[in-house]
C-alpha cells in the first residue's frame, strides 16, 4: 500500500489586485493573491494551500441584505451601479484556516 502525504501551507496574508479605473455599468476584475510564510526558499519553493474558497462582498452588500459571491476562483469581476467609494473585501478560507483583507475602490460614472 503506498501512502502519500501532503502538507498545506497556512494563508498568512492575501492581498487583492483591484482594476486601475472602474466605471458603473462595466466589469471589473479582482484578483486575490495568497501568501505563506513557510520558510522554505520562495524562489525554489510554491506553496500549496489545498482547496481555497473565496467569499467576496462587493458594493453596499456588507448591509447583511445581500449574500456574498462564493467561488473557488483567485480571479472575479463584478459590475458596480452605483458611482463612488466602494469597499471590496474578501475572505479567503482554506481546510486550514482563513484570512480577509479588503481594498476601497472608486466608481465613476458617466459625465
Amino acid at each position: 500500500m503506498l501512502l502519500i502525504v501532503f502538507s498545506l501551507d497556512p494563508i498568512t496574508a492575501i492581498d487583492i489586485d483591484p482594476p486601475h479605473a472602474v466605471v458603473i455599468g462595466q466589469e471589473a476584475w479582482f484578483n486575490v493573491t495568497l501568501h505563506s510564510n513557510n520558510l522554505v526558499n520562495p524562489e525554489e519553493y510554491s506553496p500549496s494551500y489545498g482547496f481555497v474558497h473565496f467569499m467576496w462582498f462587493f458594493e453596499k452588500d456588507k448591509d447583511m441584505q445581500k449574500k456574498p459571491l462564493l467561488t473557488w476562483d483567485y480571479e472575479v469581476a463584478h459590475t458596480f451601479s452605483i458611482p463612488g467609494t466602494h469597499d471590496v473585501s474578501v475572505t479567503a478560507i482554506s481546510v486550514i484556516g482563513q484570512k480577509s483583507t479588503h481594498v476601497t475602490v472608486t466608481v465613476y460614472g458617466w459625465y
